[in-house]
């Protein structure tokens, strides 16, 4: 059978001596002495890992610099979000909705439908529509430097 604690019990209990309190500081005493001295500060700059001059620092909106009245040598906050661009229309058709928010991973459909000359609608892969685009760039960035060369030779 446990003995309920009675409240002078409990208060014994809880109650430290001074000498304990003494045994208690010195304990974390030891503690802070011994992680200076396994970890100490760094007072050269040159045993730091990564550094920045002042004058590197960046001279954004968001990066304020202090002076001797300020009281504060630099101040950084959140930059402002910006939108993500838009990707081109060849893209743009197969990307899943919900693709320009933060931190969401791009998502694209691997097949769709794309509608034919006679009106039939015929299944698309992203990798042949992408290869279809690619040649189709060469082809045309290969017209502008021929025409490009073309016009040179007839100045």
């Amino acid at each position: 059978m446990v003995k309920p604690i009675t409240k002078p019990a409990y208060q014994e209990f809880m109650s430290a001596s001074a000498k304990d309190r003494d045994k208690i500081r010195q304990i974390f005493r030891f503690l802070q002495e011994l992680h200076q001295v396994k970890s100490p500060p760094l007072i050269d700059t040159a045993q730091y890992e990564w550094k920045i001059s002042y004058d590197a620092v960046p001279r954004f909106a968001s990066v304020q610099r202090g002076d001797a009245d300020s009281g504060f040598i630099l101040k950084a906050a959140r930059p402002a979000e910006s939108h993500c661009p838009k990707p081109s229309i060849a893209i743009e058709k197969w990307l899943k909705s919900g693709w320009e928010q933060f931190g969401v991973e791009p998502e694209l459909y691997p097949r769709r439908k794309t509608p034919r000359v006679n009106g039939e609608a015929a299944a698309e892969l992203f990798e042949q529509s992408q290869a279809q685009n690619a040649a189709s760039e060469r082809r045309s960035s290969g017209r502008v430097v021929r025409a490009v060369a073309g016009a040179g030779r007839s100045l």
